[in-house]
């Protein structure tokens, strides 16, 4: 079972990647290869079934040659079928405590939508369904917001 909403886990934009030289690569999970287009994306239900294969069985071959998964993510692209923001706060919870900055618990409230813990564990993100999405990207400090044109880790773990 998944807390993931149900809203993010219909829509076929999900992608799998790979950590490689502290960077999170996005792979296609139709393919198998490195790819970072909005065309490059599967159900959440293949991006599942390749990270677990790759997981829980070390001689799994995949389809077509290419890495072990580090995890899954979603990708953003704006529009009526996915009307949804990706919220990444930095560097505002404790790793040893989990304990969140008031700056980041005030707007984790603020929104009042699915938050889950980031990769590294110091960082929160949050995806919200919004009507008037910025143009572009927008970041200013230790907090991020996009809508087009990005994808975002999942990680499953649910704040």
């Amino acid at each position: 079972m998944t807390i993931i909403p149900i809203s993010l886990l219909l829509i076929a934009r999900w992608l799998l990647y790979v950590i490689s030289g502290g960077r999170k690569i996005p792979f296609d999970p139709n393919t198998l290869c490195p790819a970072n287009s909005s065309d490059a994306c599967g159900s959440h239900e293949l991006v599942v079934d390749c990270l677990a294969n790759a997981r829980a069985y070390p001689d799994w071959e995949p389809p077509v040659e290419g890495p072990r998964f580090d995890g899954i993510g979603f990708r953003f692209e704006y529009d009526e079928t996915a009307p949804f923001a990706f919220i990444d706060l930095d560097h505002c919870r404790n790793l040893e405590t989990g304990e969140i900055e008031p700056w980041a618990k005030a707007i984790i409230m603020r929104l009042s939508s699915y938050t889950e813990i980031s990769p590294c564990g110091s960082g929160i993100h949050i995806y919200c369904r919004t009507q008037q999405p910025p143009s572009g990207g927008c970041r200013k400090g230790r907090i991020e917001i996009y809508t087009r044109s990005r994808w975002a880790t999942v990680t499953g773990q649910h704040v």
